[in-house]
């Protein structure tokens, strides 16, 4: 089944930081093929990138990829390295610059640290 995950940056999201612009410009997107996890597990892949595209326009990042059938979940996840700074849950929110993509995930359980990160189905044309 083909998928469409969005990603938003740009915004302070629930856990307080923001990914900046700045960072999502060079930001370097992962390679077709790269797996899709399941809630960040790298032993639960449950598919493969197509493509992945930086959206300026409405500050986000898309992916579209192939999930198996049967996978469950609605929510959408990356996971990253911050290269400026730690991440630190604090009041004052952490504006990260610079960092490196390390997983893009599927949520079922997991909340999505902003709640428009979100997986859209596709029709199957088969």
């Amino acid at each position: 089944m083909i998928a469409t995950g969005y990603f938003y940056f740009d915004t302070k999201d629930k856990q307080g930081d923001i990914i900046t612009r700045e960072a999502i410009e060079k930001l370097i997107l992962p390679e077709k093929g790269s797996p899709i996890l399941f809630e960040f597990d790298p032993k639960n892949v449950v598919g493969t990138l197509i493509s992945a595209n930086k959206n300026f326009e409405q500050n986000r990042l898309e992916f579209t990829f192939d999930i198996g059938r049967g996978v469950v979940g609605t929510g959408f996840a990356i996971a990253g390295i911050n290269k400026s700074q730690t991440f630190l849950r604090r009041k004052v929110a952490n504006n990260i610059k610079d960092f490196d993509l390390m997983s893009i995930s599927v949520l079922a359980g997991l909340q999505p640290v902003d709640d428009r990160n979100k997986i859209h189905l596709h029709e199957d044309k088969s």
